[in-house]
């Protein structure tokens, strides 16, 4: 088993009692950074793909896991196309198992106000057991078209997971993450990056 040593940076429990998240410092890990296709489409990764540093932990413990959301902004110039999501993974021995995703996207109306697109969300089936070099990649069976406007892809957890953790490889007070509890509860705003990435194609 390999060792993580660190240093405790924040800790927070939810006021909602859903879940818990802390981040603490680790060595750093190299994933790809980006990815380029020929033709008349781009593809680059949004939310992070990179090396970074820390993690950003939710745990359910032993209380509610379904329902978290952990999301990335997306503002789309041009028509997009989203193909693909993933996320690295801290392997443990109570590492996350299997799990029911949901990916939904959520379209700015206002001053800080998200509501849920009119685009049909996709489910996915997660297990530890396709996690390649750290990394987790969900393919869209087909493309999800976006047209131009401000988003939030969101990753949400449908089931509870007590006795296990779900840990990103995260950047710290360098970046943001949008969090939001069970229930439905209002965004939160993070001082901690993560390691969710959606692969997207947007017309040039």
């Amino acid at each position: 088993m390999r060792v993580f040593p660190g240093l405790l940076l924040a800790a927070m429990l939810l006021q909602s009692g859903a879940a818990s998240l802390h981040a603490q410092e680790s060595p750093s890990y190299v994933l790809d950074s980006a990815l380029v296709r020929s033709g008349t489409s781009g593809s680059r990764y949004v939310g992070n793909h990179a090396p970074c540093r820390g993690m950003f932990a939710v745990t359910a413990d032993g209380m509610h896991g379904a329902g978290t959301g952990i999301a990335v902004p997306f503002r789309a110039k041009k028509a997009a196309r989203i193909e693909e999501v993933g996320f690295a993974i801290l392997e443990t021995p109570d590492m996350l198992s299997h799990m029911r995703f949901r990916v939904n996207f959520y379209l700015k109306t206002g001053p800080g106000r998200y509501i849920l697109a009119d685009i049909p969300a996709i489910d996915f089936e997660y297990s530890k057991a396709d996690i390649r070099s750290g990394r987790f990649t969900f393919i869209f069976p087909e493309a999800v078209g976006l047209a131009p406007g401000d988003y939030y892809l969101e990753l949400e957890f449908l089931e509870d997971f007590p006795g296990e953790s779900f840990v990103m490889k995260s950047r710290t007070l360098s970046a943001r993450t949008m969090y939001r509890a069970a229930g439905m509860s209002d965004w939160k705003t993070l001082p901690f990056g993560n390691t969710l990435a959606f692969r997207v194609s947007e017309e040039r």
